[in-house]
């Protein structure tokens, strides 16, 4: 039987005695409960919860739950409250009011995932969409600023930074930043700056700046661990952060990757995808389906034999599709985002790979050559400029926003721009 998330609401329903339930939930609408960290034993199929909850005074009482996933019903407690520790054996099918807000948490937690899992299904071509005009936004520049410092004492320098743009602001966590540029959140300096990674850019010298950054940190966390060495006996240790940076210089030559041979390729990936129409549906889809990603960074790629070293270009693009590809195998659009699939998504996909097969029952469907037409008009003393893009019969007026007939026209973006 698998998880159900219901059937552990119900299992500790019959398990809350009293007013339990109630203090639980003032602890949770009081936001005094956390869950600290969230497991999962694969041979015991044990879900392992610890989280804490803090008392009206201040003192915080940890409790961790193991949850039977084949079952979906709890299997153990364990909790640090004086009560239930004192009376644990006479009391196991019951559970204190601190499991219970621990528990009641993980159960809002796991619904709200699911419902953004849902949705991110639902609506996962009209995502894309959004992502890839994102892409062609105009981005505001952020400058950044290089602050060294020289003690007497020392045999080092001390780098800091400052960011923005009308206004500097100190950059204080350099962990944060990185992690911030990586995952795509938004980052408060100030009153007059926030960071945000989709509309901020920087100019070619300050985004070195950036990944020296990003290397820097990415060296202090092997420093850290067992590989406390990056040059050890016979071996050269490389983070996947310069993995890129190494296969440049080996371009051209065959390597051994866990004793299967590749020859390493600085060029973009020959993909190739196939769009179907499936009754209120287009479903894409990648023809090509072994390809590995070997770095966070998602600029190193095997492929048919060899690894892949593609363009920024292409990586941007496919990035993207491929996070959608890896976890759903398909990609759906609503026909309601047909006219936005095509000139969008099928159009910046084309120009990022080899090709994009599209099924021949699709109908309505011009795919031609642009051709632009320029006529001057005199009126009132004034020339107006009309312009008129023309793929194949079709004609489309370069000012309007909308098609007036039912033709689905794929347009040529980078020369009808």
């Amino acid at each position: 039987m698998a998880f159900n998330i219901d059937n552990l609401e119900e299992d500790l329903n019959s398990k809350i005695k009293g007013a339990k339930a109630q203090q639980a939930e003032k602890f949770i609408e009081n936001n005094r409960v956390a869950i600290s960290d969230l497991s999962f034993n694969e041979q015991a199929k044990l879900i392992r919860i610890e989280g804490r909850v803090i008392s009206q005074y201040g003192y915080p009482t940890y409790a961790t739950i193991f949850v039977d996933a084949r079952t979906s019903k709890i299997k153990q407690v364990d909790c640090k409250c004086q009560p239930y520790s004192f009376f644990k054996k006479s009391i196991k099918e019951q559970t204190c009011e601190h499991a219970v807000a621990i528990i009641k948490l993980y159960i809002s937690e796991m619904r709200r995932k699911q419902k953004e899992e849902k949705e991110a299904y639902e609506n996962m071509g009209k995502n894309i969409i959004t992502e890839l005009k994102e892409l062609d936004t105009p981005k505001e520049k952020v400058k950044i600023e290089v602050f060294l410092t020289k003690y007497d004492q020392d045999d080092f320098f001390e780098v800091s930074f400052k960011i923005g743009n009308k206004k500097m602001y100190v950059l204080k966590n350099i962990a944060d930043f990185i992690s911030a540029r990586s995952i795509k959140k938004e980052l408060n300096f100030g009153k007059e700056f926030t960071y945000y990674p989709n509309r901020h850019t920087f100019d070619a010298d300050d985004e070195v700046l950036c990944d020296y950054m990003e290397e820097c940190l990415i060296n202090q966390m092997y420093s850290e661990s067992y590989k406390k060495n990056f040059v050890k006996g016979k071996l050269i240790f490389v983070s996947s952060i310069f993995l890129r940076r190494f296969l440049l210089m080996l371009k051209g030559r065959e390597i051994t990757l866990n004793d299967e041979k590749f020859k390493v390729i600085e060029e973009d990936i020959p993909l190739n995808f196939q769009l179907k129409q499936n009754e209120d549906k287009y479903l894409l889809h990648m023809v090509d389906k072994y390809i590995a990603v070997l770095t966070p960074k998602n600029d190193v790629f095997i492929y048919n034999g060899g690894i892949y070293l593609p363009s920024k270009r292409q990586m941007k693009v496919l990035e993207i599709f491929l996070r959608y590809i890896s976890k759903y195998n398909s990609i759906e659009f609503k026909k309601e985002n047909e006219i936005e699939m095509f000139n969008t998504a099928i159009s910046k996909l084309e120009n990022a790979i080899s090709e994009v097969k599209i099924d021949k029952n699709i109908e309505n469907l011009v795919k031609e050559e642009l051709k632009a037409e320029f006529y001057l008009d005199l009126r009132k003393n004034q020339v107006i400029l009309n312009v008129n893009l023309k793929y194949g019969n079709e004609t489309l007026k370069f000012y309007a926003n909308t098609n007036k007939n039912d033709k689905i026209i794929i347009r040529d973006n980078p020369k009808g721009d």
